[in-house]
């Protein structure tokens, strides 16, 4: 799997290129394949003398002139001034191999950022590979495991084996995704209007009631602000809020799967006529209500 097309490494490329070429202008005058949008977008005249000859005149009429000569004019009557100035031999031949060595430098300086950017690009395909790889292995162990109804404490032991990595946390993993598949099978199963507990589809109202040991979060997300109430849910609201994988804590929202890595909350329907008392018990309140 390549992060990047061919065609969108190339693409970058040509943005590398036409910054360089443009530093090449503005640096040593040097005009080859200037991308002149981009000069206008960068706010550059096309005319624009390079400033290595800038700095070379303006230092030259700074050694001929007055210091209080200097100090009257400003840096516009400066370039003015430096206008009249003509360069000798000597002055030219020093000035070329300036230009000369600065170009020198310029392109190996883009050289390198697309060396280096294409080597990073590289490096994140392969670890990106390598990620694909071992999630696969991962997802066949875990479905193997739940199709053999294994214990957490064997698909632990499954999961070390297959990817040859026993210094992850396997078993929080196994626990994560065996509650995960548990979760989601249960709401897959309301979806197909096979459920003995709701007919409704998306429509049925479900909650969540925190697990004893629960943290914070989860009584936060799936209580109400008595702290013993489950809140309600159409189930299709929790299946929408997807995940909460690789989300900041404060992002986190009520979900159908495992909250976060081993939650034991479980999910549950709320059947018609049923609410909760002030101790949020389930009780029948009557049909309609």
């Amino acid at each position: 799997m390549d992060v990047l097309t061919k065609e969108q490494l190339k693409e970058i490329e040509r943005i590398i290129d036409d910054h360089i070429g443009i530093i090449m202008k503005i640096s040593v005058g040097e005009d080859r394949q200037v991308n002149k949008d981009l000069l206008k977008k960068l706010g550059i005249p096309e005319d624009a003398p390079d400033m290595i000859q800038n700095a070379f005149v303006l230092g030259k009429i700074i050694q001929l002139l007055e210091e209080n000569d200097i100090k009257k004019m400003t840096f516009d009557q400066l370039k003015e001034k430096a206008k009249e100035y003509k360069l000798t031999t000597v002055e030219r031949n020093s000035l070329d191999y300036a230009r000369k060595n600065a170009a020198k430098y310029v392109t190996g300086l883009g050289q390198r950022i697309k060396t280096d950017i294409t080597g990073k690009i590289d490096e994140i395909s392969h670890d990106a590979n390598l990620e694909a790889a071992e999630r696969k292995i991962i997802r066949d162990t875990v479905a193997q495991g739940i199709l053999k109804q294994q214990s957490r404490s064997r698909l632990v032991s499954e999961l070390g084996h297959a990817t040859g990595d026993w210094k992850r946390d396997w078993k929080r993993l196994a626990h994560t995704e065996l509650w995960n598949s548990k979760l989601l099978g249960e709401a897959i199963t309301i979806l197909q209007g096979q459920s003995i507990y709701g007919d409704k589809g998306g429509d049925t109202l479900v909650y969540r009631r925190p697990s004893p040991d629960a943290c914070q979060h989860c009584k936060r997300l799936y209580l109400e602000d008595d702290g013993v109430t489950p809140k309600v849910f159409k189930l299709s609201e929790l299946l929408k809020n997807g995940t909460n994988v690789k989300k900041k804590v404060s992002e986190w929202k009520p979900i159908v799967g495992a909250t976060h890595p081993n939650c034991t909350c479980p999910i549950a329907v709320l059947p018609d006529g049923f609410g909760f008392d002030k101790n949020g018990e389930l009780v029948y309140i009557g049909e309609g209500k």
